[in-house]
């Protein structure tokens, strides 16, 4: 795969915060969008059909712990929207473009393996864009055991973020 090949960002997909409600920036934007650099990957809020790669696509550099948590809500979101295998470790890249560095990552995931009859894969993609900016929901009970109330399972990485879901 060719890295180096700068190309014009897209159409943002999922989470665009800077200040306007949350479903103001995802809803905006979630249909039309063309990966840069890779033909070969689609958007993912428009998939209909069973894939086996997804790449997240995120507009700046990221940290190990940073990965750490974009995995964690990626599979959440996906465990609890499609209730199929779990997600691979990720293959990490960097790639530099002309509006900054975006950090790839990309999952072996076979979408074939989901107990859902009717997958609605756009929404899946939308609470893992959701839970990667604010982290996956916050305890309201003590049901996983004593202390776990208010305990949030995987944090975020920040509003201002930008996420983008892309299949094969």
């Amino acid at each position: 795969m060719d890295m180096t090949n700068p190309a014009p960002q897209s159409l943002r997909l999922a989470v665009i915060i800077a200040g306007s409600p949350v479903w103001a920036g995802i809803l905006g934007s979630l249909l039309a969008t063309t990966p840069p650099n890779r033909a070969d990957f689609e958007p993912a809020m428009t998939r209909q059909e069973p894939f086996t790669e997804i790449r997240v696509v995120i507009n700046r550099a990221l940290t190990d712990t940073e990965v750490d948590r974009v995995c964690g809500c990626v599979s959440n979101a996906l465990g609890k929207t499609l209730c199929g295998q779990g997600l691979t470790q990720p293959i990490v890249a960097t790639e530099t473009t002309d509006e900054g560095v975006n950090t790839l990552l990309t999952f072996d995931y076979d979408s074939r393996t989901s107990q859902r009859t009717d997958p609605h894969y756009g929404c899946a993609f939308q609470l893992a864009g959701m839970y990667v900016v604010f982290g996956t929901p916050v305890q309201a009970t003590d049901f996983w055991g004593p202390g776990t109330k208010g305990n949030q399972a995987v944090q975020g990485i920040g509003q201002g973020t930008t996420v983008n879901f892309y299949v094969r």
